[in-house]
């Protein structure tokens, strides 16, 4: 499984802002993040959706007792941001 979240990146996008690159904490977002929908093509389900999203990641991170390295973290470099290609882990059970 993949999970990339890469928020660093965000607002980050020259296609949608003008001088994407350049640090703007009160920039205004013409367009918002349209993942669930938005107006008449809103996803009902999308407040479940968040909320088990949080939960999943909550009861993840609890379950990880003494997480270690066990081999070499492996990058990787995409139009959206970097990220990882492979963090091998082993945790305690």
């Amino acid at each position: 499984t993949v999970m990339v979240f890469v928020l660093s990146k965000s607002g980050r996008d020259p296609l949608a802002f003008a001088d994407a690159l350049e640090f703007q904490p009160h920039r205004t977002i013409a367009h918002r993040n349209v993942a669930f929908g938005r107006g008449d093509h809103i996803c009902l389900g999308q407040h479940l959706a968040r909320v088990q999203i949080a939960e999943g990641i909550h009861v993840i991170a609890q379950r990880i007792k003494k997480p270690r390295l066990i081999g070499d973290v492996v990058g990787r470099s995409f139009m959206a941001g970097g990220g990882l290609h492979r963090l091998p882990i082993a945790c305690e059970a």
